[in-house]
């Protein structure tokens, strides 16, 4: 219990709902994203609340973090293996970056093997 309390977790909290360290955070990522899916002219402060990335009074969450442009946590690191786990084929690494490029990025890297084979 005492490493859960450390985290600032327990109390009904959840890890991205936890004051993020870095509060020099930019979304020009999110903002494009919720440009093109929900038509939204300018991302604001209250966009951002409503998202539950920033909190008045306390600033951005690590939810806010993860989708920042840049940021301090580990990303996907993408591998494809040949005919066994010794042999890299490729390998990606998405790390620092928003979540949104992480999995758009994989997500296209996937679709060009899978083009590559047909």
């Amino acid at each position: 219990m005492r490493k859960i309390k450390n985290l600032g977790l327990g109390e009904n909290r959840t890890y991205d709902s936890v004051q993020s360290r870095d509060q020099d955070l930019t979304f020009a990522t999110l903002e494009k994203a919720l440009k093109n899916k929900l038509g939204i002219k300018k991302l604001n402060r209250d966009i951002l609340i409503t998202l539950d990335v920033f909190r008045e009074g306390k600033g951005y969450t690590n939810a806010g973090a993860l989708l920042a442009d840049h940021n301090q946590f580990r990303g996907i690191d993408l591998v494809r293996f040949g005919s066994n786990i010794n042999i890299m084929l490729d390998r990606n690494n998405y790390e620092g970056i928003s979540i949104l490029d992480q999995y758009n990025f994989s997500v296209d890297n996937i679709v060009s093997i899978i083009n590559m084979k047909k």
